[in-house]
């Protein structure tokens, strides 16, 4: 956030000195320079004859169906939920990926989720009541298909517990009797047993069950979770904490998101203060806010319905997004201003606007479109799909300030009343061209 907003000023300072400079220099070639620009711009001026038809034709039709979209957007937002696969957000043909997936297929899971039994003094574990606990959550866990492996002392003592019994598989079982399992553990620890320091610590005050599982999405990790600890039976013996790779990531999920979501509403706070206080109206504010408002909305509400996920990379789609829209949005509704102030009616101001600043909003928005394309050709996934629904924000954007904002604004009128013998002419179809 430091290094964009120190770039953003960069950029408006070297605007506002270096570019200027540049531009007064060479030879000047007005006639030919006009004649070139004409033919460029006579597709975009047509184009955007067309959007100022339908802007003053269709406007109360462009607020239904631009009500309509937003509420099938909402639905979609509600079906949005915040996750990430690590693994997954590389394609498919990069060598990490594949050599990942081949390591868990052979050796198991790699994502460790750990429950620690505390029972809070020495020799608090050996407690056959205590460690009944820990294997009936272990055999909880073993029988989710999510789980590859489990580990933890009950392993140790059921093994023990069958080899002082002649190996006879009926022993199998943990050892009922808190004398025997300190027994057990003295005579393992004599005979030079090493596993047991992974499990427990030196002053057998607390124990550890280790649960791997491959790696896959964070809301599969938090409904394992969910699982264990509604299967988990909690008493006063021990104090049970969670920790492991897989909480980690879970609560890097969490804290990621209510981090974006925060950030994201602050912004749209802070810009909308400052579009009332610039354009000195609470109305006119509020107003070039929708358009800032729609792409996110109509993206998320997209992203909701194709049951794509919000990650650490999507969340930060909505502040980016922002960022670049009111740009748009601000070129706009000033000219727009202005030239209702000179003429007192929001039909010719709209034409005036839309001919001028609009071709400036198609040209840099494909130019943002065509720059973010870029993401397309990265190995990571969660670039490439940042990427294209950027685009879909930013073409979604320029749609909203082409349409919906002059569409409010000729509704509500937030600039003042028309005036009834100030109005200058309407611009015609053909001056645009």
């Amino acid at each position: 956030a430091v290094y964009l907003a120190v770039g953003v000023m960069a950029t408006f300072f070297l605007t506002i000195t270096v570019l200027l400079c540049m531009m007064s220099m060479g030879r000047r070639r007005p006639g030919k320079d006009r004649r070139a620009a004409k033919q460029l711009g006579a597709p975009l001026s047509r184009f955007l004859t067309w959007v100022i038809a339908t802007n003053l034709n269709h406007t109360h039709k462009i607020l239904v169906v631009s009500a309509l979209i937003f509420a099938l957007a909402f639905a979609g937002m509600g079906k949005l939920s915040v996750g990430f696969n690590f693994l997954e957000e590389f394609k498919e043909k990069v060598e990490f990926r594949q050599h990942t997936e081949y390591i868990e297929k052979v050796m198991g899971g790699m994502l460790s989720l750990v429950y620690v039994f505390d029972a809070g003094k020495p020799d608090g574990i050996k407690n056959a009541d205590l460690l009944q606990r820990l294997a009936d959550l272990q055999k909880k866990a073993d029988s989710d298909p999510l789980v590859k492996k489990t580990y933890s002392i009950v392993d140790i003592l059921k093994d023990l517990n069958q080899s002082f019994h002649g190996d006879d598989p009926a022993y199998h079982t943990l050892p009922a009797d808190n004398a025997l399992i300190s027994q057990y553990l003295l005579l393992y620890e004599i005979s030079g047993g090493k596993e047991l320091q992974d499990y427990v610590t030196g002053d057998y005050a607390r124990t550890a069950l280790e649960i791997r599982m491959e790696m896959t999405a964070s809301e599969k990790i938090k409904r394992l979770i969910r699982d264990l600890d509604a299967a988990l039976d909690r008493d006063t013996t021990a104090r049970v904490q969670t920790t492991g790779i897989g909480l980690l990531w879970i609560k890097i999920c969490d804290y990621i998101a209510s981090s974006q979501i925060f950030g994201y509403l602050m912004a749209f706070s802070m810009i909308a203060f400052l579009m009332c206080v610039v354009f000195r109206s609470v109305k006119v504010g509020l107003l070039s806010m929708v358009p800032n408002l729609a792409p996110i909305v109509l993206c998320l509400g997209l992203m909701g319905w194709q049951g794509l996920h919000l990650d650490y990379f999507r969340l930060l789609l909505a502040t980016v997004a922002i960022g670049i829209a009111v740009d748009d949005t601000i070129h706009l509704v000033a000219r727009m201003r202005k030239e209702f102030l000179q003429c007192g009616d929001y039909a010719a101001a709209l034409s005036n606007s839309m001919s001028s600043v609009g071709r400036a909003l198609v040209i840099t928005s494909a130019i943002l479109m065509l720059a973010f394309s870029a993401f397309l050709s990265s190995q990571m996934v969660v670039l490439a799909s940042f990427g294209v629904l950027l685009m879909l924000t930013i073409f979604t954007a320029l749609v909203a300030d082409l349409f919906l904002m002059p569409a409010l604004i000729l509704v509500f009128k937030p600039f003042g009343r028309p005036a009834t013998v100030k109005a200058g002419p309407a611009v015609l179809e053909t001056d645009l061209l």
